[in-house]
């Protein structure tokens, strides 16, 4: 009954909304429950955020009027201009049936913001972590991902979310190999560069044994096999996976051909590696007590910071979209080291700690305006966090 109320007040004043969330989780300590929660509102806010036309929302809410008029099994693949989109197709279909585009930057935003809430939450409870250091934490996590890329730019960054659902699933949760492999395949088939993290996924069990070898091998791999162009013409056949791999190597070549080079662009991805680099080096430095931060957990955001690296040397900045996967994991080694090295105050980590403050406060004020291919209006933002769903009326 709680649930439902603080839900609905969520969906109509998010401002409110929040606030009960908070108490919610502060009363309760229900991590599932208060990640929707904390999901809905954010939905709420973002239902009536407003970008300019040359955002990426404006291709998809076009693209809707495809799936219109047409039954599940039609949609796969109707957008021809996006093919091999098994996971966005389903997505763009249930939406096209509301005859409300807008829920489509609405549900990327629950999706997205239930994903984060639930990782940084769920980790925390299991450190034992006070609910107040819990919400500082999950307020850092709110920052390392720009709202624009989640629920604007959609597709990337929710698949990229949902391969760092399927790694805490299998390595703290302990979960068997069926969920999340299905949380890897929706990635890939939401976008196609989570391919590589699928990759990642099935060589990580040779990684715990031969970690400098892979740490080794990935980025030499990667950086030898840069002629997409000539990789595509040697796959022939009509399979999915034919087609996946192509469309794959398609993307990778515009990626890398159209790099962005603006201003704004260079100074965010500039500030996103420091951030990601602090928050790798953050537990492990000057640290006495190592063995106490979760391992499997570090060394798995070493490979994807290694992995991002890469990826920004073959595709520019167009590579910095992988970053979501070694920020979001690499906070939780910092959480698991909270009782000894707590952050912000211990006296050793204060120059990291400050320096991720800024880089979080810089790439936020950036990222909540523009996020490289389009800007948006705060005022729509800021109208919507009071009136939510309401906003569009």
């Amino acid at each position: 009954m709680i649930f439902t109320f603080i839900s609905v007040v969520a969906l109509l004043c998010p401002a409110i909304g929040l606030i009960l969330t908070i108490l919610f989780y502060t009363k309760n300590k229900k991590v599932k429950q208060t990640s929707i929660l904390f999901g809905l509102n954010f939905s709420a806010i973002i239902y009536g955020y407003i970008a300019d036309s040359s955002n990426d929302i404006f291709r998809h809410i076009e693209a809707l009027s495809k799936y219109k008029n047409i039954n599940l099994f039609e949609a796969f693949n109707v957008n021809k201009q996006m093919s091999n989109l098994f996971t966005w197709d389903i997505w763009s279909w249930i939406i096209a049936k509301t005859n409300n585009p807008y829920l489509l930057q609405a549900s990327a935003a629950l999706i997205g913001y239930s994903i984060i809430s639930y990782l940084v939450l769920d980790y925390c409870n299991i450190n034992k972590i006070p609910i107040k250091k819990s919400l500082i934490y999950l307020l850092l996590a709110y920052t390392l991902v720009s709202p624009l890329s989640i629920a604007i730019g959609i597709r990337c960054s929710i698949a990229m979310l949902l391969s760092c659902l399927a790694f805490y699933l299998i390595i703290i949760k302990n979960k068997k190999p069926l969920i999340p492999i299905l949380l890897s395949l929706m990635s890939i088939f939401l976008h196609h560069a989570t391919i590589i993290i699928f990759v990642i996924y099935l060589i990580y069990p040779i990684y715990k044994k031969h970690k400098i070898l892979i740490l080794a091998a990935i980025p030499i791999t990667l950086l030898l096999f840069t002629n997409y162009a000539d990789y595509i013409s040697l796959l022939q056949g009509n399979s999915i996976i034919t087609g996946l791999l192509t469309d794959t190597l398609n993307s990778a070549t515009i990626y890398k051909n159209i790099g962005i080079h603006s201003l704004n662009s260079i100074v965010s991805v500039t500030i996103q590696t420091i951030l990601a680099s602090l928050i790798l080096i953050r537990p492990i430095s000057r640290n006495k007590n190592r063995k106490k931060i979760d391992k499997q957990l570090w060394n798995l955001e070493l490979l994807f910071y290694v992995l991002t690296i890469s990826m920004m040397v073959i595709l520019e900045m167009n590579g910095n979209r992988y970053f979501i996967c070694p920020m979001i994991l690499g906070l939780l080694p910092i959480i698991s080291s909270d009782n000894y090295m707590s952050l912000f105050k211990t006296k050793n980590k204060a120059i990291i700690d400050i320096m991720i403050a800024l880089c979080c406060i810089i790439t936020m004020s950036i990222n909540i305006y523009n996020m490289d291919w389009g800007t948006g209006s705060i005022a729509s933002l800021a109208e919507s966090f009071f009136t939510g769903y309401l906003s569009r009326l």
